[in-house]
């Protein structure tokens, strides 16, 4: 070994060798008062970014919520000031303000500036309140430049002022009550909150809520930043914009403003209101014709976004509820498996809400996203496992309907779990992995009853000549019309189901005749459509898996397409175009988009020549992939600028501006509008210069 190698290494050092201190008993810091709120807000809002801006008005709020589920306050007022001041007003008992025994301060004084000081944890003043945890009002107070507190004690009126959490003087009487009540007023410290705007909407959300969740209260909302200016001259007046909410259908009507843009599938709304064990239950469900799914708990009126176990006993009841009723009446067999959660969610909205005593009350986090007492899963579970499923007894037909929705869920689960595995079939084509060939079995009119056709050369099996097919290019045409087509050149394309299950387009190859005087078997769907083709043709099932015609039976269900032309809302911006259900993603693409991904696949065009699909011969409902071309945005609206004939020119059009043109209700509209004062005056000053 080298004299080098043989080194020894220097000494360590710590960090405050380095830093040339030491670390000792006066380097511990102690935080005082509210001290620890401004050190660490987040700790105790969130976030000092909007979220925890809002969270200031939910502190204060709650305490007068409190006030009002405890039978003490029928109004709350909330009101957003000039220079970024919030009130908030209650007609509550007001802020005890004598002297408090312990602290030898008044009680408004100790609550407005001691973290954790309420009259929340010995459960005699609140049963049940949300704010819990004794920071609401501190807290605010500490990350506010100046807060004001003035509290109605008949026959007293007291207030007392804060800056950034420090009184500026004691509690002072100023003046006569005739009524009871709080009022709070702050002012967020800028220092704190780098960007101090409120969100008019999400404060109306979230009071919505707490209206519907607390039947006959009463709750305004006041937008006073900015006046609005009422009438002129002597009439002239400033006002605010003013928002009440009052609810006696209290989560019931709160499922309904939710599904208001929905078809429902029970009509009545589910509603339970039970006492568990000291835990008071309520919940409202409806299901609706959906694929997405709405829980929202509440726990002593607080929005647990993170669910918590009151969510947890709901899942896992209404389970087990509509799985043994299933069972019950026959709507599932003995033999099959059970529905899955996921199945009986969808298209589901329920609120559940669970009112638990103050000071057995447990939230995980500050913040009180996520309930976690274990005894509320156990008050759900019992309340729906007995008015659930009662109601379902005595509401058959709504039973029914919602029976129906989640079958169909199931089934578009497991049909899409199929998808996604690879599916060997033995036969003609021994060892080949083949897509499937699908009927719609759920349409009762027959004109919209179509059938998949797999590409390829064949697939073992045929059609009767006259079934037809639905095409790419929104045509339905029979094997026999596919033939001639072929012969004259035509390509025609139509829907698949990719290896990764996903629907794509794939080309027509080779439709020809193949067999004579062959056997044959007719197949009825339940909609009274008839296929007929050659027993050992194959039909995708629901499931995914593939059975000969000669093997099916009444309980077999095949696999549908499910298509419709867009309407506008719901995120949808375009209208009148094709639409296709895709199970795997349970979401419906636009069928231009998969005949364009088809041609980006095969090398047809780029990305490069644009992001615009344009349809070639102005047709939006032929998606054949060789009609699609794509361009740049102001290529394309040239494009379409030339070629007016081809759009807002169409002969159609014209003729529907025309009867438009004619009616009643427009020449009544233009002669009101010529009739008016300053159109007058235009139309005169055009003259004038035209003379």
């Amino acid at each position: 070994m080298s004299k080098k190698d043989t080194k020894k290494p220097p000494a360590r050092t710590t960090d405050t060798v380095k830093s040339g201190g030491s670390y000792s008993a006066k380097d511990i810091q102690v935080l005082e008062g509210l001290e620890p709120v401004r050190k660490r807000p987040g700790m105790y809002i969130g976030s000092t970014g909007v979220e925890g801006l809002h969270h200031l008005i939910w502190e204060v709020f709650d305490n007068s919520l409190d006030e009002a589920m405890a039978g003490h306050a029928k109004n709350i007022e909330v009101a957003l000031l000039p220079d970024n001041k919030v009130r908030v007003i209650d007609d509550g008992r007001g802020i005890p303000t004598d002297i408090h025994p312990k602290t030898k301060k008044s009680a408004l004084e100790t609550a407005a500036t001691t973290l954790h000081a309420g009259g929340k944890f010995s459960g005699e003043s609140y049963k049940v309140s949300g704010g819990l945890h004794g920071v609401g009002l501190s807290v605010v107070n500490a990350l506010s430049s100046w807060m004001r507190v003035e509290v109605s004690r008949k026959p007293d009126l007291f207030a007392q002022e804060y800056k950034i959490g420090k009184p500026l003087g004691p509690v002072k009487k100023i003046g006569k009550a005739s009524a009871t009540g709080t009022s709070v007023i702050f002012q967020p410290d800028p220092d704190i909150f780098k960007e101090i705007k409120f969100d008019l909407h999400a404060i109306l959300d979230h009071l919505r809520k707490q209206a519907y969740l607390t039947k006959g209260i009463k709750i305004k909302v006041i937008d006073g930043r900015e006046p609005i200016v009422m009438g002129e001259g002597k009439d002239k007046k400033e006002t605010s914009s003013e928002y009440t909410f009052y609810f006696e259908g209290g989560i019931t009507s709160y499922v309904r403003f939710l599904n208001q843009n929905y078809e429902p599938k029970n009509q009545s709304v589910f509603y339970a209101a039970k006492d568990y064990n000291g835990i008071f239950v309520e919940i409202a469900l409806q299901y609706v014709e959906d694929l997405q799914n709405r829980e929202i708990g509440f726990a002593n009126n607080v929005h647990t976004i993170e669910g918590g176990m009151h969510v947890t006993g709901f899942r896992s009841a209404i389970t087990r509820t509509l799985n043994d009723y299933a069972r019950k009446n026959s709507y599932i067999k003995e033999k099959d498996d059970n529905l899955t959660g996921e199945d009986i969610r969808e298209g589901l909205t329920v609120i559940i809400s669970v009112k638990i005593k103050s000071v057995d009350l447990q939230f995980e986090g500050q913040t009180k996203g996520k309930l976690g007492n274990p005894e509320a899963r156990t008050a759900v579970e019992s309340v729906i496992n007995t008015e659930f499923a009662d109601w379902l007894e005595r509401n058959p037909s709504e039973a029914r309907s919602i029976l129906e929705k989640v079958l169909l869920a199931s089934k578009a689960r497991l049909a899409a779990k199929a998808a996604r595995e690879t599916v060997l079939r033995k036969g003609a084509l021994d060892g080949m992995t083949l897509p499937g060939k699908l009927a719609d079995c759920s349409s009762k009119d027959p004109s919209e009853s179509e059938l998949f056709i797999v590409e390829g050369d064949s697939a073992g099996g045929c059609f009767f000549g006259d079934t037809k097919v639905a095409l790419i290019d929104g045509r339905n045409l029979s094997f026999k019309e596919l033939v001639e087509e072929t012969k004259k050149g035509i390509q025609n394309y139509c829907y698949t189901v990719k290896e990764n299950g996903h629907l794509g387009v794939a080309p027509i190859l080779n439709p020809r005749i193949t067999k004579k005087n062959t056997e044959v078997l007719k197949i009825v769907l339940d909609n009274r459509e008839e296929i007929i083709c050659t027993p050992d043709h194959k039909f995708m099932l629901r499931s995914g898996y593939y059975k000969e015609a000669k093997d099916l039976t009444d309980s077999d269900s095949l696999m549908p397409l499910y298509r419709k032309i867009s309407e506008m809302g719901r995120g949808i911006t375009i209208k009148g175009y094709e639409m296709i259900f895709n199970p795997v993603e349970n979401y419906w693409r636009f069928t231009h988009v998969l005949s364009d991904k088809y041609n980006l696949e095969n090398g047809v065009y780029s990305i490069n020549d644009g992001d615009q699909r344009h349809h070639k011969d102005f047709n939006k409902l032929n998606n054949n992939p060789d009609n699609l071309v794509r361009m740049k945005k102001e290529d394309h609206i040239i494009y379409h600028t030339k070629h007016l004939k081809e759009t807002a020119f169409r002969p159609e059009i014209l003729e529907k501006l025309r009867k438009i043109r004619q009616s009643k209700e427009y020449r009544d509209k233009i002669s009101n509008t010529m009739l008016k004062p300053e159109m007058r005056a235009m139309l005169s000053e055009r003259a004038k210069k035209q003379w």
